[in-house]
């Protein structure tokens, strides 16, 4: 309220560090985590409110940073895999709320890159914690919960990409990340009973990234390709070498996903 009133960028940012450093300071080593990430989302709704009003931009990619360094900080010091749903939830609320945030600033016209790599960044930069969790061997053998809360931040991505053509570049990044998170899964928790679990998810990932530039390029008329994209069933079977190297697999199931995935690819090249 006194920036707004003053016009006064500095005292926004002090308002910002002062907030983001409550947590820490004032924490009495307890886990709260509704209201540390309660606090976290009412602090971001008032920065990106004050922001938008201002046309502070940089405002809003300040918070974003504060915002992956408490989940961060919080992660360090009490995440344990009991409560891996926690900051799944909180991680990816904040992905959305800062693409709701770029929703916002377009619609006041209060927009700047410092709002759209913020949007694009939160979720991109979540799919770290989606790694992370693969160091755990009893959640990567959960493959349901990590690769579904890939899945999900790679499809934020790919919804800025579908809501503004600028945002491309971005999904193409989701899916290189993706992609080698996957790889990383494959090769170290991948194991005959979570089998069907893995090829499932190579299936859903192929058809996302192949069939969004063909929705992309009909939406806005544009002639460059996503190669990237068209090249997703192919990275999947590159994939799928991996079971029958580990002979981790029955082959009629393979080829089962093989002809999918199959599928999939001549559907895109028609």
């Amino acid at each position: 309220l006194l920036s707004v009133r003053l016009d006064a960028k500095y005292v926004a940012i002090l308002a910002l560090i002062g907030g983001f450093l409550t947590p820490p300071l004032l924490s009495t080593g307890v886990d709260r985590p509704v209201a540390l990430f309660g606090y976290i989302a009412i602090l971001n709704l008032g920065l990106a409110a004050t922001a938008i009003r201002q046309k502070w931009g940089f405002l809003i990619g300040m918070a974003a940073l504060a915002t992956l360094g408490i989940e961060v900080g919080w992660t360090q010091k009490f995440f344990t895999v009991d409560k891996v749903l926690i900051p799944i939830v909180a991680f990816t609320a904040f992905s959305v709320l800062f693409m709701a945030v770029l929703k916002l600033a377009e619609r006041f016209q209060s927009e700047d890159r410092w709002v759209r790599i913020s949007a694009a960044g939160m979720p991109l930069m979540s799919m770290a914690f989606a790694a992370y969790l693969l160091l755990f061997s009893e959640l990567g053998a959960r493959p349901g919960v990590v690769l579904s809360y890939l899945f999900v931040l790679d499809g934020l991505v790919a919804y800025l990409a579908w809501m503004r053509v600028d945002f491309r570049s971005f999904s193409t990044i989701g899916g290189l990340i993706s992609f080698f998170i996957l790889l990383i899964w494959t090769n170290i928790h991948l194991t005959p009973e979570i089998l069907p679990w893995g090829l499932g998810f190579y299936l859903v990932f192929a058809v996302l990234h192949a069939v969004l530039p063909i929705i992309l390029q009909r939406k806005y008329s544009a002639s460059k390709l996503d190669l990237l994209g068209f090249s997703y069933p192919a990275l999947m079977l590159l994939l799928m070498l991996v079971p029958l190297l580990k002979e981790a697999a029955a082959p009629w199931i393979v080829w089962m996903f093989v002809l999918c995935l199959d599928l999939v690819a001549l559907v895109v090249a028609v």
